[in-house]
Protein backbone atom coordinates (compact mmCIF):
# COMPACT_ATOMS: atom_id res chain seq x y z
CA UNK A 1 0.00 0.00 0.00
CA UNK A 2 2.80 2.33 0.48
CA UNK A 3 3.82 2.29 -3.28
CA UNK A 4 1.17 4.71 -3.58
CA UNK A 5 3.01 7.02 -1.51
CA UNK A 6 5.74 7.52 -3.88
CA UNK A 7 8.48 9.24 -1.11
CA UNK A 8 8.32 7.63 1.66
CA UNK A 9 8.67 8.57 5.30
CA UNK A 10 8.03 7.01 8.66
CA UNK A 11 5.12 9.50 9.75
CA UNK A 12 3.72 9.20 5.90
CA UNK A 13 3.58 5.76 5.88
CA UNK A 14 2.45 5.26 9.62
CA UNK A 15 -0.42 7.99 8.59
CA UNK A 16 -1.66 6.00 5.40
CA UNK A 17 -1.40 2.44 7.27
CA UNK A 18 -2.84 3.72 10.49
CA UNK A 19 -0.03 2.23 12.43
CA UNK A 20 3.80 3.11 13.98
CA UNK A 21 6.84 1.91 13.24
CA UNK A 22 7.38 2.27 9.78
CA UNK A 23 10.33 4.33 9.44
CA UNK A 24 12.16 1.49 11.46
CA UNK A 25 11.10 -0.46 8.94
CA UNK A 26 12.39 1.77 6.13
CA UNK A 27 16.17 2.05 7.71
CA UNK A 28 15.72 -2.17 7.86
CA UNK A 29 15.08 -1.93 3.87
CA UNK A 30 17.52 0.77 3.51
CA UNK A 31 20.34 -1.08 4.97
CA UNK A 32 19.38 -4.38 3.69
CA UNK A 33 19.56 -3.09 0.15
CA UNK A 34 15.92 -4.34 -0.24
CA UNK A 35 15.29 -2.15 -3.19
CA UNK A 36 14.68 0.80 -0.89
CA UNK A 37 16.95 3.61 -0.82
CA UNK A 38 17.21 7.27 0.72
CA UNK A 39 19.84 10.11 -0.52
CA UNK A 40 18.81 12.30 2.72
CA UNK A 41 20.54 10.73 5.07
CA UNK A 42 16.91 8.72 6.37
CA UNK A 43 14.38 11.33 6.00
CA UNK A 44 12.58 10.29 2.77
CA UNK A 45 13.19 7.00 1.06
CA UNK A 46 12.26 5.45 -2.17
CA UNK A 47 11.36 2.01 -4.11
CA UNK A 48 13.50 1.00 -6.82
CA UNK A 49 11.70 1.71 -9.75
CA UNK A 50 11.36 -2.33 -10.85
CA UNK A 51 9.80 -2.47 -7.25
CA UNK A 52 7.87 0.30 -7.53
CA UNK A 53 5.95 -0.88 -10.88
CA UNK A 54 5.80 -4.25 -9.31
CA UNK A 55 4.21 -3.16 -5.88
CA UNK A 56 1.98 -0.92 -8.13
CA UNK A 57 1.03 -3.46 -10.89
CA UNK A 58 0.43 -5.74 -7.38
CA UNK A 59 -1.88 -3.10 -5.81
CA UNK A 60 -4.32 -3.32 -8.41
CA UNK A 61 -4.23 -6.95 -9.10
CA UNK A 62 -4.83 -7.12 -5.13
CA UNK A 63 -7.34 -4.87 -4.21
CA UNK A 64 -8.83 -4.21 -7.74
CA UNK A 65 -8.36 -0.64 -9.66
CA UNK A 66 -11.46 1.30 -7.49
CA UNK A 67 -9.56 0.60 -3.93
CA UNK A 68 -6.21 1.51 -5.45
CA UNK A 69 -7.52 4.52 -6.63
CA UNK A 70 -9.47 5.13 -3.04
CA UNK A 71 -5.45 4.38 -1.57
CA UNK A 72 -3.67 6.86 -3.89
CA UNK A 73 -6.50 9.59 -2.94
CA UNK A 74 -5.68 8.41 0.33
CA UNK A 75 -2.07 9.15 -0.22
CA UNK A 76 -2.75 12.18 -1.62
CA UNK A 77 -4.09 13.54 1.54
CA UNK A 78 -1.35 12.76 3.64
CA UNK A 79 1.10 13.63 1.46
CA UNK A 80 -0.67 16.73 1.21
CA UNK A 81 -0.87 17.30 4.78
CA UNK A 82 2.80 16.67 5.19
CA UNK A 83 3.53 19.39 2.56
CA UNK A 84 4.86 16.96 0.01
CA UNK A 85 2.60 18.94 -2.84
CA UNK A 86 4.46 17.45 -5.36
CA UNK A 87 3.91 14.22 -4.31
CA UNK A 88 0.21 14.55 -3.39
CA UNK A 89 0.06 15.92 -6.95
CA UNK A 90 1.66 12.64 -8.58
CA UNK A 91 -0.90 10.39 -5.96
CA UNK A 92 -3.92 12.60 -7.10
CA UNK A 93 -3.38 12.16 -11.00
CA UNK A 94 -2.92 8.23 -9.92
CA UNK A 95 -6.27 7.99 -8.60
CA UNK A 96 -7.93 10.02 -11.23
CA UNK A 97 -8.75 12.69 -9.08
CA UNK A 98 -8.22 15.90 -11.08
CA UNK A 99 -10.48 18.19 -9.39
CA UNK A 100 -7.80 17.83 -6.65
CA UNK A 101 -5.15 17.96 -8.40
CA UNK A 102 -6.46 21.06 -9.86
CA UNK A 103 -6.98 22.53 -6.61
CA UNK A 104 -3.28 21.81 -5.41
CA UNK A 105 -1.91 23.15 -8.46
CA UNK A 106 -4.18 26.39 -8.58
CA UNK A 107 -4.64 27.06 -4.89
CA UNK A 108 -5.40 30.97 -5.40
CA UNK A 109 -1.95 31.14 -7.05
CA UNK A 110 -0.05 29.38 -4.13
CA UNK A 111 -0.33 26.27 -5.58
CA UNK A 112 2.70 24.31 -6.61
CA UNK A 113 4.87 24.13 -9.38
CA UNK A 114 3.36 21.75 -11.91
CA UNK A 115 5.44 22.57 -14.92
CA UNK A 116 7.42 18.93 -14.61
CA UNK A 117 3.98 17.09 -13.28
CA UNK A 118 3.78 15.22 -15.85
CA UNK A 119 6.76 14.02 -16.84
CA UNK A 120 5.46 10.80 -15.92
CA UNK A 121 2.63 10.82 -18.20
CA UNK A 122 0.57 10.67 -15.74
CA UNK A 123 -2.57 13.19 -16.89
CA UNK A 124 -5.23 12.77 -19.72
CA UNK A 125 -4.69 15.20 -22.67
CA UNK A 126 -8.56 16.10 -21.87
CA UNK A 127 -7.32 17.45 -18.02
CA UNK A 128 -4.88 20.00 -20.14
CA UNK A 129 -7.69 21.09 -22.27
CA UNK A 130 -10.67 21.56 -19.29
CA UNK A 131 -9.18 22.53 -16.68
CA UNK A 132 -7.25 26.08 -16.61
CA UNK A 133 -4.90 25.52 -14.33
CA UNK A 134 -3.50 22.46 -15.50
CA UNK A 135 -3.66 24.42 -18.98
CA UNK A 136 -0.87 26.89 -17.66
CA UNK A 137 1.35 23.76 -16.44
CA UNK A 138 1.04 22.20 -19.45
CA UNK A 139 2.17 25.96 -21.16
CA UNK A 140 5.41 25.68 -18.42
CA UNK A 141 5.88 22.27 -19.29
CA UNK A 142 5.90 23.60 -23.57
CA UNK A 143 8.21 26.30 -22.43
CA UNK A 144 10.42 23.93 -20.66
CA UNK A 145 10.66 21.81 -23.78
CA UNK A 146 11.54 24.92 -26.06
CA UNK A 147 8.42 24.40 -28.02
CA UNK A 148 7.48 28.15 -27.93
CA UNK A 149 4.52 28.81 -30.44
CA UNK A 150 3.04 25.56 -28.87
CA UNK A 151 3.55 27.22 -25.54
CA UNK A 152 2.05 30.27 -26.48
CA UNK A 153 -1.45 29.07 -28.19
CA UNK A 154 -1.25 26.78 -24.61
CA UNK A 155 -1.26 29.99 -22.84
CA UNK A 156 -4.38 31.76 -25.12
CA UNK A 157 -5.94 28.26 -24.66
CA UNK A 158 -5.71 28.64 -20.46
CA UNK A 159 -6.86 31.92 -20.59
CA UNK A 160 -9.89 30.79 -22.56
CA UNK A 161 -10.76 28.41 -19.51
CA UNK A 162 -10.52 31.13 -16.48
CA UNK A 163 -12.55 34.44 -16.07
CA UNK A 164 -10.58 35.54 -13.99
CA UNK A 165 -7.96 39.68 -14.76
CA UNK A 166 -4.86 38.29 -12.01
CA UNK A 167 -4.88 34.65 -14.10
CA UNK A 168 -5.12 36.32 -17.36
CA UNK A 169 -1.88 38.32 -16.02
CA UNK A 170 -0.22 35.48 -14.91
CA UNK A 171 -0.41 34.17 -18.25
CA UNK A 172 0.44 37.26 -20.13
CA UNK A 173 3.41 37.88 -18.21
CA UNK A 174 4.61 34.23 -18.87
Amino acid sequence: KTCTLGRLSGKTCDELLNTTGSHRILEQLEDSQLFTSTDDGGSFYRYHEILQTHLELALVEDFGIDEARALYHRSGQVLEAAGDLRAAARAYAKAGDWAALSKLVGEGGNGIDASHMDDDHLLPASTWHQDPWLALANARRLVREGALDSAANAYNHAQSLYEEPNFHQLCRNE
